[in-house]
Protein backbone atom coordinates (compact mmCIF):
# COMPACT_ATOMS: atom_id res chain seq x y z
CA UNK A 1 0.00 0.00 0.00
CA UNK A 2 1.66 3.18 1.27
CA UNK A 3 5.24 1.61 -0.13
CA UNK A 4 3.95 1.51 -4.11
CA UNK A 5 3.70 4.62 -5.96
CA UNK A 6 -0.12 4.17 -6.50
CA UNK A 7 -1.21 8.08 -5.96
CA UNK A 8 -4.56 6.52 -4.35
CA UNK A 9 -2.98 4.74 -1.94
CA UNK A 10 -0.32 7.49 -1.18
CA UNK A 11 -3.02 9.82 -1.16
CA UNK A 12 -4.26 8.78 2.20
CA UNK A 13 -0.62 8.34 4.30
CA UNK A 14 -0.22 11.74 5.50
CA UNK A 15 3.29 11.00 6.99
CA UNK A 16 6.99 10.73 5.06
CA UNK A 17 7.83 8.15 2.72
CA UNK A 18 11.12 7.91 4.78
CA UNK A 19 9.05 7.59 7.94
CA UNK A 20 7.56 4.24 6.45
CA UNK A 21 11.51 3.41 5.36
CA UNK A 22 13.43 4.22 8.86
CA UNK A 23 10.34 2.43 10.25
CA UNK A 24 10.88 -1.01 8.86
CA UNK A 25 14.38 -0.54 9.49
CA UNK A 26 13.81 -0.10 12.90
CA UNK A 27 11.67 -3.50 12.51
CA UNK A 28 14.46 -5.44 10.96
CA UNK A 29 17.29 -4.39 13.41
CA UNK A 30 14.89 -5.63 16.17
CA UNK A 31 13.91 -8.93 14.67
CA UNK A 32 17.27 -9.90 13.36
CA UNK A 33 19.01 -10.40 16.60
CA UNK A 34 15.41 -12.44 17.83
CA UNK A 35 16.25 -14.78 14.43
CA UNK A 36 19.46 -15.29 14.83
CA UNK A 37 18.64 -16.62 18.88
CA UNK A 38 16.39 -19.01 17.21
CA UNK A 39 18.87 -20.68 14.69
CA UNK A 40 17.13 -19.16 11.58
CA UNK A 41 18.56 -19.56 8.57
CA UNK A 42 17.69 -17.91 5.10
CA UNK A 43 15.52 -20.59 4.28
CA UNK A 44 14.07 -20.45 8.03
CA UNK A 45 12.85 -16.84 6.67
CA UNK A 46 11.57 -17.23 3.74
CA UNK A 47 9.60 -20.34 5.27
CA UNK A 48 7.97 -17.76 7.48
CA UNK A 49 7.47 -15.38 4.77
CA UNK A 50 5.64 -17.46 2.37
CA UNK A 51 3.26 -19.15 5.34
CA UNK A 52 2.44 -15.57 6.30
CA UNK A 53 1.43 -14.78 2.21
CA UNK A 54 -0.57 -18.20 2.73
CA UNK A 55 -2.61 -16.87 5.39
CA UNK A 56 -3.28 -13.46 4.00
CA UNK A 57 -4.51 -15.05 0.77
CA UNK A 58 -6.72 -17.90 2.60
CA UNK A 59 -8.35 -14.74 4.75
CA UNK A 60 -8.84 -12.32 1.34
CA UNK A 61 -10.38 -15.85 -0.57
CA UNK A 62 -12.67 -15.95 2.69
CA UNK A 63 -13.59 -11.90 2.45
CA UNK A 64 -14.05 -12.54 -1.11
CA UNK A 65 -16.52 -15.45 -0.85
CA UNK A 66 -18.42 -14.16 2.01
CA UNK A 67 -19.36 -10.59 0.18
CA UNK A 68 -20.89 -13.24 -2.62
Amino acid sequence: GIATQDPVLRAKFAGEPESVINFFFMVAEEVCPLACSLNADKSSVQQLTDSICAIDARKERSNRNHKD
